[in-house]
């Protein structure tokens, strides 16, 4: 049995540039050797035919011949990765101060530093004055091929909001003059089945509970609002 990472075609196109398929996607993917690192980048061809893939494969190998900076790890001050470290610095205040919960911190760090396609592993070190709405889309897709099956729609869109909260820093920064829009993704609404009056009063205890711990919720606190709207007079 094939595994999902393992490479089950290659073609050579010249030196240093590849064709190559994983069992994990039906894409063709261009591998380029670096000359000065002897490192490899890989970008997916988003091509399931060899001849069109090879096309792109030609076109992405230019691209990198005139900018390289935008595949290979060169420190560059308006760099994603810049940003992030700005996104993370804020957020871990808000948690120090009590603004915000762990939670808040640690649910985008799980997203920004997944190693196969996490935001840091795709965007790193691209100029992100550069980065189009275009070039995200590109990156859902790949979150999708390297699944089995697509990433759940409210997955992507968490995903976005930590682009956008990314973004949003540059542009204090004035790195940026616009926010590119970022794709969002229609979730599927499931309605919640209606509560037995036993278990909505229990509901509704639990609240009260609650608001006496303190307790915070993905990065809210519990107070009485949530009661009340909940128990309206």
């Amino acid at each position: 049995m094939v595994s999902r990472n393992q490479i089950i075609e290659t073609v050579r196109l010249q030196t240093g540039l590849h064709l190559y398929k994983t069992g994990q996607s039906k894409y063709w993917y261009v591998r380029i050797l670096v000359p000065k690192t002897k490192k490899r980048i890989s970008r997916s061809t988003q091509e399931t035919s060899r001849i069109e893939a090879k096309k792109v494969a030609y076109e992405i190998y230019q691209d990198f011949m005139t900018k390289p900076v935008r595949y290979t790890k060169t420190a560059i001050p308006n760099a994603f990765r810049v940003y992030v470290e700005r996104l993370v610095d804020k957020q871990r205040r808000q948690v120090e101060t009590g603004e915000k919960s762990e939670r808040y911190l640690t649910d985008d760090l799980k997203i920004i530093n997944r190693e196969d396609d996490g935001l840091l592993s795709y965007f790193a070190d691209y100029p992100i004055d550069e980065i189009t709405t275009s070039i995200i889309r590109d990156y859902f897709n790949l979150l999708d091929d390297n699944r089995d099956k697509p990433l759940a729609s409210s997955t992507k869109n968490k995903h976005g909001v930590i682009l956008s909260k990314i973004f949003k820093i540059a542009a204090e920064h004035d790195v940026i003059k616009q926010i590119p829009i970022i794709p969002n993704f229609s979730v599927k609404d499931n309605p919640r089945v209606t509560f037995e009056e036993v278990e909505y009063k229990s509901l509704l205890v639990g609240i009260k509970s609650a608001i006496a711990r303190g307790d915070v919720v993905r990065g809210h606190k519990v107070t009485n609002e949530f009661y009340y709207f909940g128990n309206p007079p």
